[in-house]
């Protein structure tokens, strides 16, 4: 799926999500996810590959690169979610 949920309002976002869980936990099968929502891979994704002009730049558990990325644009990627800044103070 590419960008399934991309310009959907916070509800129906959540409610496509719990839709694509229930029908995974059903039929038990594998989803390929494309997206830029790092809030959706954390909450969605077991597993992510990073892709950066076409190549992978880190693949693994999505947990462990949410919480330890080793490239840069992986971090710049984490860090440009407005969910992730600090920009009011």
């Amino acid at each position: 799926m590419d960008e399934p949920t991309t310009a959907l309002d916070v509800q129906l976002r959540s409610e496509v999500v719990q839709i694509l869980k229930h029908l995974q936990a059903k039929f038990n099968f594998y989803m390929l996810f494309v997206t830029h929502d790092i809030n959706l891979v954390a909450n969605f994704c077991d597993y992510m590959v990073v892709l950066n002009n076409g190549k992978v730049v880190e693949q693994g558990s999505s947990e462990e690169i949410l919480n330890n990325p080793k490239e840069a644009y992986t971090k710049l990627l984490i860090e440009s979610n407005f969910a992730n800044r600090e920009f009011r103070k």
